[in-house]
């Protein structure tokens, strides 16, 4: 038994070409504006991990500030009752620079783990569709030629 229900292969045939093209670009068009969708969540997603890194460091600044304000002075006078005051100035000096070097590290390796800041998935989707559009246009070229 023949069914009556056209394929693919003919409805394709039996379309004109202008009216494929058409079809085709308005895909395209979605497809374009699918990625920029895409693209937009994505950049969202890593500003918001970079926000996150950013106020890390951001304390990491003030913790440092303020302890050099307020630590340094009080544990100078502690020690300058053992030690030499200029001594006793370095040690604490050097105790605030190590904890202030401990918060830097932490925050930049949460900027690290962010990844590169292009939307590299959008990026990969997209080059995949593209190559799908030249494997399209190529296919209607050639059964629209035949």
């Amino acid at each position: 038994m023949v069914s009556s229900t056209p394929t693919n292969q003919q409805r394709t045939n039996e379309t004109p070409t202008g009216e494929l093209l058409r079809s085709l670009l308005a895909d395209i068009r979605l497809v374009l504006e699918r990625e920029a969708d895409l693209a937009r969540l994505e950049l969202t997603d890593k500003g918001g991990r970079l926000r996150s890194a950013g106020g890390l460091l951001a304390g990491a600044v003030v913790a440092a500030l303020l302890a050099l304000g307020t630590l340094t002075a009080s544990a100078v006078l502690v020690l300058a009752r053992t030690l030499p005051a200029w001594v006793a100035a370095m040690v604490v000096g050097a105790v605030l620079v190590i904890g202030a070097l401990v918060l830097f590290v932490v925050g930049r390796s949460r900027v690290r783990s962010v990844g590169p800041l292009a939307p590299t998935g959008t990026i990969q989707t997209a080059r995949e569709d593209v190559a799908w559009m030249r494997r399209e246009t190529e296919r209607l070229r050639t059964t629209g030629s035949s």
